[in-house]
């Protein structure tokens, strides 16, 4: 019970720069309302910067599944005439980034939830060993070109980079729509693993087991092998130009797993990466499940939808347990506890403090602006408070157990008051050190 508390409370989201925290907080809140979550899923491909101008039009006819999709137009709307209160340098920033929808945002967003699984080897029950240690599970979704004819989110992203030449035929044909499209394209799924990569770190994981993200079902029906060649290309580049503190990376590249033993090969690429690559062919979940037994910090990828990364349906379909519903998303959640990181068991999707970005790096205000904050969440700024103050108790705590000399007590309390976070260990320590070296005073040094 306390490794599924301390497993929810490690659960957290990863943004890539582009993607605002608070504009993702407020989305994440309207959208993963119970009564609204199949009204926005429907509505996945509608530019977020029309949504000011949708009429509201219920599945099921609910009048509180109304005041969600007024809340979330006020909520654009807001965005649109106070960019900066949200974050962003320029209008310019704003206005690329709300021109995007549901499906083709959640492709920057990584929801990251530590867990064990419940089976071992052909999904048999086991237990857990003396060493072993949770897996972290990366959701996020690949660029979903899946079923143009039915899909107006996937033949939004269709038209976006390819234009069709031939349908006529068995197979169609076509290329791309300009000639930065396969540039535009390549650096969008970069930034998605890029986000997944950077997630890894943030939690020290050693051993990703990755699967091929976007090669499914989610592949464009034209030009398949370039863009799983895309896809390969884009691993191997990040891998090479920057360091994620990995040892191993266990890359079963499904689909692609020609490329990418090709791309390997190739005399004309040398490549040197700052971790090991190994290409596989096995069982990803399984080879996570084997790597945590053994005591590695393993992560296994798992090819999401903004369903799952917005809207807070960790998992998916997986309560259905059986049919044409339950894929490799489902079998993950239903074998493991991860299915806890879901909107209705976790308070990751109301905690904006569980939110993790190069973004409050880039935009130092984010952090201190609690004003624009509290004036959008008032639940947030709460927490925060309460936050604050149970770290105010605990320093003070600290101070008394360990009855600190006055003079020194003021020096350490005002260090703790003005500390870089990362200083808060080496001070408490320092103090102890001190106040166990002597009786009544600090020595003079």
């Amino acid at each position: 019970v306390e490794s599924l508390q301390k497993f929810e409370e490690e659960a957290f989201v990863w943004l890539a720069p582009q993607v605002p925290p608070l504009l993702y907080h407020g989305m994440r809140e309207i959208a993963s309302r119970e009564e609204a979550v199949e009204y926005f899923f429907h509505h996945r491909a509608v530019p977020l910067n029309t949504w000011p101008q949708v009429t509201p039009g219920p599945v099921r006819g609910s009048q509180v599944e109304s005041e969600a999709v007024n809340d979330f137009k006020q909520l654009i709307a807001r965005c649109l005439a106070e960019h900066r209160a949200f974050g962003f340098h320029t209008a310019e920033e704003r206005d690329q980034l709300l021109s995007l929808s549901f499906a083709e945002l959640s492709s920057y967003c990584c929801v990251c939830m530590p867990s064990y699984f419940l089976v071992g080897n052909q999904n048999q029950i086991e237990t857990l060993t003396e060493d072993q240690q949770p897996i972290l599970f990366l959701s996020i979704p690949g660029i979903d070109f899946c079923r143009t004819n039915n899909s107006p989110a996937a033949k939004r992203e269709e038209e976006r980079y390819f234009i069709i030449e031939e349908t006529s035929g068995e197979k169609p044909t076509g290329r791309w729509k300009t000639p930065e499209a396969g540039h535009s394209l390549k650096e969008r799924v970069k930034e998605t693993y890029r986000t997944l990569f950077r997630s890894c770190q943030y939690y020290g994981v050693t051993d990703p087991c990755l699967i091929g993200l976007g090669l499914g079902a989610f592949l464009p029906r034209v030009m398949q092998d370039e863009i799983k060649q895309l896809y390969v290309d884009v691993q191997f580049e990040l891998l090479q130009e920057e360091e994620y503190g990995f040892d191993t990376v266990w890359l079963n590249a499904g689909p692609a797993t020609k490329q990418a033993f090709a791309t390997l090969e190739d005399p004309n690429k040398r490549w040197k990466f700052k971790c090991k690559v190994c290409l596989n062919k096995k069982n990803a979940k399984f080879l996570a499940i084997a790597l945590s037994r053994q005591g590695k910090k393993a992560a296994l990828l798992n090819p999401s939808d903004c369903i799952s990364v917005i809207m807070g349906c960790m998992g998916y379909w997986w309560e259905v347990g059986c049919g044409k519903r339950y894929l490799g998303e489902e079998d993950l959640f239903a074998t493991s506890t991860a299915f806890l990181c879901r909107k209705n068991l976790c308070r990751l999707w109301s905690d904006f403090n569980r939110i993790k970005s190069p973004y409050l790096n880039h935009r130092p205000w984010m952090n201190m602006d609690k004003l624009a904050l509290s004036q959008f969440y008032p639940d947030v700024k709460q927490e925060e408070d309460a936050a604050l103050q149970r770290k105010q108790l605990a320093d003070h705590e600290y101070l008394r157990t360990y009855n600190v000399p006055k003079l020194l007590e003021s020096f350490v309390q005002a260090a703790l008051d003005n500390r870089p976070p990362a200083l808060v260990p080496f001070l408490k320590q320092w103090a102890k050190k001190q106040t166990d070296d002597c009786e009544d005073t600090p020595k003079a040094n």
